[in-house]
C-alpha cells in the first residue's frame, strides 16, 4: 500500500512538531525521490546551525520548489553553514551548485576517491544531518529508501562524525 504524498507530508509535519513544539524522536522511513524532497524540506525548515550533506550529486527529482525555499530560508538565517560532500562530482546538478556559490556559508567538497572502501565498508549511502539532533539516512540511493528522524541526538552525531572524517579527506570545491 503506497501513500499518497498529502498523507506522506501530513505525517512528516506531525512527526516534526511532535508534542509541545518538541519533534518525535521517532524513525520512520522514507521512499523516493518526492518524499525525500518533503524530508529534506522539513530538515531545512527547522535547522539553526549546521547542516551536513553527504549526496551523490543533488538529484534534480528531489530538488523542488519547496526544497530550494526551505534551502535558501535556511542559508539566509544568521551563523548558519551547509557543508555538502559530492560523491559523484561528474553527474552533479550544476544548476543547484550554482545557485549554492551566493552563499558564504556553503562549503562544497569531492569526496575522496577512497571514501567507500576506507569510511563506508564499501557500501553506499548518503546522508543529511543537522544540528546534530535530525538526520536523513539513505541506503538505497536508487530508489532513495532511507530511514529519518527529527530528534535522535545519538545517531545525528554518530553521522555527523562520520561527515566529519569523511570531509578531512575530501578536496573543497570551487
Amino acid at each position: 500500500m503506497s501513500i499518497s504524498e498529502d498523507s506522506y507530508k501530513n505525517m512528516v509535519e506531525t512527526l516534526r512538531l511532535g508534542i509541545n513544539g518538541t519533534p518525535s524522536t521517532k524513525e520512520f522511513p522514507n521512499k523516493g525521490p518526492q518524499h525525500a524532497s518533503i524530508v529534506l524540506s522539513n530538515i531545512f525548515e527547522i535547522a539553526t546551525k549546521e547542516i551536513n550533506m553527504l549526496t551523490g550529486n543533488l538529484d534534480a527529482t528531489v530538488i523542488k520548489k519547496d526544497f530550494m525555499t526551505a534551502l535558501t530560508s535556511f542559508l539566509g538565517k544568521e551563523n548558519t553553514v551547509l557543508n555538502i560532500i559530492f560523491t559523484d562530482g561528474t553527474l552533479m546538478n550544476k544548476d543547484i551548485v550554482e545557485q549554492l556559490k551566493k552563499f558564504e556559508n556553503v562549503n562544497m567538497f569531492n569526496a575522496p576517491n577512497d571514501m567507500n572502501s576506507k569510511y563506508l565498508s564499501g557500501e553506499n549511502f548518503h546522508f543529511t544531518v543537522a544540528d546534530k539532533s535530525m538526520f536523513r539516512f539513505e541506503t538505497d540511493t536508487d530508489k532513495f529508501k532511507a530511514w529519518c528522524s527529527f530528534n535522535s541526538p545519538n545517531k545525528a552525531t554518530s553521522l555527523n562524525n562520520l561527515f566529519e572524517k569523511i570531509k578531512t579527506g575530501a578536496e573543497e570545491k570551487k
